[in-house]
This record gives structure tokens, sequence and C-alpha cells, in this order.
């Protein structure tokens, strides 16, 4: 397994599908991650990935084709001290 502590990963689509693959997996080779989707189920996902993985893991609901949300989400983001 690849190591991926000290690295940040932001995964849109993560409340399903692909993107709660790929989030689940890059939380398990240690990275710290971000979800974000268009549904609030995404909390739960961040919560179940965040209980069986030493990451830390941050979710929202976003819709990230609407540029002012993608914006408000780098800026929660940064002030979570989450992204650089």
């Amino acid at each position: 397994m690849i190591d991926l502590s000290g690295k940040t990963a932001l995964v849109t689509g993560a409340a399903s599908g692909i993107g709660y693959g790929m989030a689940k997996r890059l939380a398990e080779c240690g990275a710290n991650v971000a979800l974000c989707d268009i549904e609030s189920n995404v909390h739960n996902i961040a919560n179940e990935i965040s209980d069986v993985t030493s990451s830390k893991v941050k979710s929202a609901v976003v819709d990230v084709r609407e540029a002012p949300q993608r914006f408000s989400l780098s800026l929660t983001m940064r002030s979570m001290n989450f992204l650089a």
C-alpha cells in the first residue's frame, strides 16, 4: 500500500460510487481527505471513514459545478487549516 501520510486530497462526489471508494482508499493510505458532495449523507460517510482510519476527514455539502460554492469550500477548508 502506498504511504500518503502528510498529503491532503479533495474528493468530489464522495457520498457514493467511485468518489466514495477513492476517499476511503486515500484515507486508508494515510492521506487527510476532504469529502464533498451534493448529498447531505457525505457527513455520515466522513464519520464512517474517520472511524476506521487514522486520517483527518472533513466533509461539506457542495455543488462543485457552482463557482460561489467552490470558493466558499476553499475558504472553509483553509479556515480549518485543512488545505494550504
